[in-house]
């Protein structure tokens, strides 16, 4: 009777194999000829996909927008970029969506535009790093690491303290920060002494232009 019943079994077993099989067989002839168009953009990696983030441009094969890469390389230096999307891009598909980027700059700034109002965020879009009272905003100077909620950028804390001040001389000079905030800049530079040179570097805009910045 047990072996009666196993070979019962077995047969059910086949056909219902057979029956996913057919399944399978009926839903790849309802979705052949479906499959969304590719249509390809001057540079290499990017392309537009109908059914795939809005039509907006993105890294083929991977689903990342353009728009994505450039927000991201707002808040980062090239190489915390590099970094952020190890694995997922390589550095070929990550500088091919930069330099979309660059040849349409209207276009992505307009997608930027549009997903902040969709996300609500307001005109001022912080965005926090390892320390608590240091955050970026690719609105306020560049991008920079600056002190919460000011325009005072750890740049500014850094060139201050070269230049003799003491953090209690700096906080009076800055009469919106605490000197909680002044340390958190000081330990900044220390856990990123490469991203800061770099920063202490640009000649673009003196330190004494940022001081007495309200919040």
């Amino acid at each position: 009777m047990e072996n009666v019943t196993l070979e019962q079994m077995a047969r059910e077993l086949e056909t219902l194999q057979e029956q996913i099989k057919s399944v399978q067989e009926k839903l790849d002839r309802m979705t052949r000829g479906y499959a969304a168009p590719i249509f390809a953009t001057e540079h290499p990696y990017v392309v537009r996909v109908p059914r795939v983030q809005g039509g907006h441009p993105i890294i083929e094969g991977t689903g990342r927008t353009v728009r994505g890469v450039v927000e991201l390389s707002r808040q980062m230096t090239l190489e915390e970029l590099l970094k952020e999307y190890e694995g997922s891009l390589t550095p070929a598909q990550l500088f091919d969506a930069l330099s979309y980027y660059y040849d349409h700059p209207g276009e992505i700034d307009q997608y930027v535009a549009e997903n902040n109002a969709a996300l609500g965020r307001g005109p001022q879009i912080e965005f926090p790093t390892d320390h608590p009272r240091i955050y970026k905003n690719p609105r306020i100077h560049r991008g920079e690491p600056i002190i919460q909620g000011t325009k005072v950028t750890v740049r500014n804390i850094i060139e201050q303290t070269r230049a003799g001040s003491s953090p209690e001389e700096i906080v009076e000079q800055y009469a919106q920060l605490e000197l909680a905030q002044v340390y958190d800049a000081l330990a900044y530079y220390y856990d990123h002494p490469a991203e800061m040179e770099r920063y202490l570097g640009k000649e673009d805009e003196p330190a004494g232009q940022t001081h007495h910045v309200s919040s």
